[in-house]
């Protein structure tokens, strides 16, 4: 993806997972080491250095998250946040096993925020919101996966099915956690955020592809361009 929800201009909202152009973080390079267990009233830190994050992003979408109620739009801070880092890792340069490298200590760093015992800055951000809205783990470890799935160099030409589960799981999976903030529930809301997410995305892949090309991606799937004489 060559923005993230983030996720390309994408919000940490309903079924958008690439987020906007902006400046990359370091947070790949972070330490993982597990602390002792931590009270999410000293997240304060972590929840202002998440807002920088998606201040400088240049996503779009920042001035209408600060219209949200203060919990919802935190909360929705931080899983934007989230989606920035993963998706700048599988943006990023360098070799394919070290994004893979980064992308696994994140898998390391959720199963910690689920144990209680977070280290990331945004990992910690995303504590009280877990609580609250009862976020799914394997909501953002789909996310993760479907960053591997570009950092693993799988998305050219893939096939339908593929590009499907690749929109479920950076687009999908982001407006999946998302509806869990905004109060939507039940089987319309799921649905709701997973026709949207890949609306969104199969939008963003089409008005990016010149620079997914540049990048060695090429996310049109092969079985379709095959049908129109385009690819044998």
């Amino acid at each position: 993806m060559a923005n993230p929800p983030g996720a390309r201009d994408s919000p940490a909202g309903a079924g958008v997972a690439r987020t906007g152009a902006g400046a990359k973080t370091a947070s790949a390079e972070d330490d993982f080491t597990p602390p002792p267990a931590i009270d999410i009233a000293s997240h304060a830190p972590a929840r202002a250095q998440v807002r920088s994050i998606v201040a400088g992003s240049g996503t779009s979408f920042f001035w209408a998250m600060r219209f949200m109620p203060k919990a919802k739009r935190e909360a929705v801070f931080a899983v934007y946040a989230f989606c920035r880092t993963v998706d700048d890792i599988a943006d990023g340069e360098g070799p394919a096993a070290r994004k893979l490298e980064h992308l696994a200590a994140w898998r390391g760093e959720i199963d910690r925020l689920y144990l209680g015992r977070p280290v990331h800055p945004i990992a910690r951000a995303l504590a009280g919101p877990v609580q609250t809205y009862d976020l799914a783990r394997e909501d953002f470890v789909a996310v993760i996966e479907g960053m591997e799935m570009d950092a693993a160099d799988r998305m050219v030409a893939p096939s339908m099915s593929e590009l499907e589960l690749y929109c479920a799981r950076v687009a999908g999976a982001v407006g999946l956690l998302s509806i869990r903030i905004f109060g939507i529930a039940g089987p319309a809301g799921r649905t709701l955020a997973l026709a949207l997410g890949q609306a969104l995305q199969l939008t963003n892949l089409l008005r990016d592809l010149s620079e997914d090309a540049a990048r060695g991606r090429l996310y049109l799937p092969r079985d379709l361009l095959a049908a129109h004489g385009i690819m044998t």
